[in-house]
């Protein structure tokens, strides 16, 4: 028997009948979104003060953090996955404080970028 022969003689069969495509004026086209504009860096307080994603942090970078100011020594790095980013940091023109300090990726960090 041939394929077309078997499949020719299970059309007659009801209970192995292949269901009938749809028709085509029913199937509709989801309306397409309009493409969203990617944020940019926010900037606030005059303008020096930017709120990043760790990722996009630079060499040189400060922030506030315990009520110190850090400056960013290394660039960030990833850690599991992506879902994290750790750098070394220090207080300003203070060596012996240097840290690593890890984000989520996923969280702004408020940084000054010295021009």
């Amino acid at each position: 028997m041939r394929v077309t022969e078997y499949f020719d003689c299970h059309q007659s069969v009801p209970a192995l009948r292949m269901p009938a495509p749809p028709p085509v004026d029913r199937m509709k086209r989801k309306g397409t979104r309009p493409q969203q504009q990617r944020a940019k860096p926010e900037e606030a307080n005059g303008g020096d003060t930017l709120s990043l994603l760790p990722m996009e942090i630079q060499i040189g970078d400060r922030f506030t953090d315990q009520g110190f100011e850090w400056q960013v020594m290394t660039h960030p790095a990833a850690l599991h996955g992506g879902k994290n980013l750790r750098a070394t940091v220090q207080r300003a023109g203070l060596p012996e404080t240097e840290r690593d300090i890890t984000w989520p990726a996923h969280v702004r960090v408020e940084i000054r970028r010295l021009s």
